[in-house]
């Protein structure tokens, strides 16, 4: 009697739990796109919240007329799932390289469970969507498409890998419903343009960026969250030609970067502005003024300390200015009182005018680099040195003869050339009587490249 219960018992347990663990694997048979059709599954039923979903390569599943459920969902080969309706998720969503997930409208649910995305998220459509208590991790693209507001509640959180994406285009924001929700960014965050039309995006939501936010022409970032903190971490950049507005508690320990690395761009911050020690402000120079270089336009009275990073494109003219910083109310500042940065060898040092409402940079003189007089890779000598009058430079006779490019150029201290001549022998004469006494360098070239370099003196 006890053996027969027993045996009953293991049997009763083990259908019990082939049931709890079923496979549902999408064959399209039902000739539709409906999950809620049985015929368009290989074990001829709907999944519920104990399946294990498999939607092959190839294959459009739509939920759309009924809310469903399941434990896992696959998306294989370029697979496309739509969610227009409510979904129950146990365990995880697994978004496979080419495959699509679109979310459209309805409650994503899943305390404790993750959408795992190697492909495309997209939501899109202006109809209410939620985000209930899920984990998104994004490995590729996360692509919000003119979506009003997407709502995210009770504790979603979103992790942007290192090479992740997300991509926003049009107005809208994620707005919370209840709960902490965080944005956790190592890759890049961006707030596209569509066309020429002024967009805004808000997040109310806790923010720490490591990695790249980025904001193209007439676009805006709103970050919203006054209860929480936007964290720009030591590796984080906040960059583009388009307006961040930063009402959460700002801590910036990062990079803040106008326009790009080829082009010239305004960057906007409005009210939360932080710019401590240990952050630093970068801006290229790519021209004269008064349009060819970066700044930061802010809307606010900042305190600016830190470290400011010029990056040069062209040689400046002494007493070239760049006013790189402005605000719109009285500004202090924190900084050194000279920086510098090289350029083709050649090291220029800005003064630093802080003033009541901008932060301007005047060059004030160029000289050779220190790494650029201690680059020679051939010896070769010049004598006399000092020199009054003529002054002979020894090329080695393996260097001299190698190449019909070879040449020297005659530099001073500030870096403007006197003299460039050929090479035609071992020995070169170079008549220096009208030389103003100081300092000059001799470089050696063979076409546009440095070989090696020289210094010597002028009585």
């Amino acid at each position: 009697m006890n053996k027969t219960y027993y045996i009953l018992l293991m049997v009763l347990f083990s259908t019990t739990s082939l049931l709890l663990a079923q496979t549902h694997t999408w064959t399209g048979n039902g000739g539709s796109e409906d999950w809620f059709n049985s015929a368009n599954w290989d074990v001829g039923s709907i999944p519920d919240a104990g399946s294990d979903v498999f939607i092959p390569d190839g294959f459009i599943a739509e939920i759309v007329t009924n809310a469903a459920s399941a434990n896992t969902i696959a998306l294989e080969g370029t697979a496309n799932l739509l969610l227009a309706n409510d979904l129950l998720i146990m365990d995880r969503i697994e978004i496979s390289l080419l495959s699509v997930f679109i979310f459209q409208s309805g409650v994503l649910s899943g305390t404790g469970s993750s959408i795992e995305n190697y492909g495309l998220l997209l939501l899109e459509s202006t109809n209410a969507r939620t985000f209930n208590g899920i984990t998104v991790n994004n490995y590729k693209e996360l692509r919000v498409d003119n979506t009003n507001q997407t709502e995210v509640t009770n504790g979603t959180i979103i992790n942007n890998s290192a090479n992740g994406l997300i991509n926003i285009f049009g107005s809208g924001g994620f707005l919370p419903l209840g709960g902490t929700v965080t944005i956790n960014n190592d890759g890049l965050i961006r707030k596209r343009a569509s066309g020429n039309t002024p967009e805004n995006f808000y997040l109310i939501t806790a923010i720490t960026n490591n990695g790249i936010m980025e904001v193209e022409a007439n676009q805006t970032l709103l970050l919203l969250d006054g209860s929480s903190n936007f964290t720009n971490t030591d590796t984080g950049i906040l960059r583009g030609f388009g307006v961040f507005d930063i009402t959460t508690n700002f801590i910036n320990n990062g990079t803040i970067v106008p326009g790009n690395t080829t082009n010239a761009g305004i960057l906007e911050v409005i009210n939360n502005f932080d710019c401590p020690p240990n952050a630093t402000i970068e801006f290229d120079l790519f021209g004269p003024p008064p349009e060819m270089y970066d700044r930061v336009s802010i809307t606010g009275a900042p305190h600016i300390e830190g470290a400011l990073t010029v990056n040069l494109h062209y040689v400046p003219e002494i007493g070239d200015e760049y006013t790189v910083l402005t605000s719109t109310n009285t500004m202090t500042c924190d900084l050194p009182d000279f920086i510098s940065t090289t350029y083709n060898g050649v090291l220029y040092r800005f003064v630093v005018f802080c003033n009541s409402n901008n932060v301007t940079l005047r060059m004030i003189e160029s000289t050779l680099s220190a790494s650029e007089i201690a680059s020679e890779g051939v010896a070769f000598t010049v004598y006399p040195n000092p020199s009054t009058h003529y002054l002979t430079v020894a090329i080695p006779e393996i260097y001299a003869n190698s190449s019909s490019e070879a040449s020297v150029t005659i530099l001073n201290s500030l870096g403007k050339i006197h003299d460039r001549l050929p090479v035609p022998s071992e020995t070169i004469t170079i008549d220096t009587s009208a030389y103003s006494s100081g300092l000059y360098f001799v470089q050696y070239h063979d076409g546009k490249r440095i070989l090696g370099i020289q210094k010597f003196l002028v009585e």
